[in-house]
């Protein structure tokens, strides 16, 4: 039944279907739809509202740092199952950012400097997510305040 109950946070579950082929696959169209939707999801303001309320809402992008930064300069906050959801999310996410924008660099060179510069960036910000594991991954937390957190790297 969990899984019945995260839909209200979750709606991603389902299926994607896949009908026949129409056109050639376009890799440079497929990698600047990839970058136009990363950028539109790290600025995202969806549920902004509901992010001002008490009710946990699952917030995109920059907002989920934002919720952070407010909730954990609370000593005694504890975290929640959405804070080590996404915790795990941004992780993995943006370690993989980092390899898609070494695979690019290559590829584009005008720009070759700024996805290495990028690709830095992500894997400096994974590294950062990845100290916070103990503080508020899913696993038994450290016996310690969240305001600890080492959080220069990222805001």
């Amino acid at each position: 039944m969990r899984t019945v109950k995260c839909i209200d946070n979750c709606p991603a579950l389902g299926a994607i279907v896949i009908h026949e082929k129409t056109r050639p696959f376009n890799a440079h169209e497929a990698e600047l739809s990839a970058l136009q939707e990363a950028v539109r999801h790290a600025y995202s303001t969806k549920d902004n509202e509901a992010f001002k309320s008490e009710k946990w809402v699952f917030l995109e992008g920059l907002q989920c740092y934002d919720r952070w930064l407010s909730d954990f300069t609370n000593p005694y906050k504890k975290r929640s199952t959405g804070d080590s959801y996404c915790l795990g999310v941004y992780r993995s996410t943006h370690r993989a950012a980092s390899e898609f924008m070494r695979e690019l660099a290559p590829k584009y060179p005008k720009a070759a400097t700024h996805f290495k510069l990028a690709a830095g960036c992500f894997a400096s910000e994974a590294d950062a997510l990845d100290s916070c594991i103990p503080l508020f991954g899913w696993g038994p937390q450290k016996d310690l305040p969240l305001n600890v957190m080492p959080t220069s790297h990222f805001w």
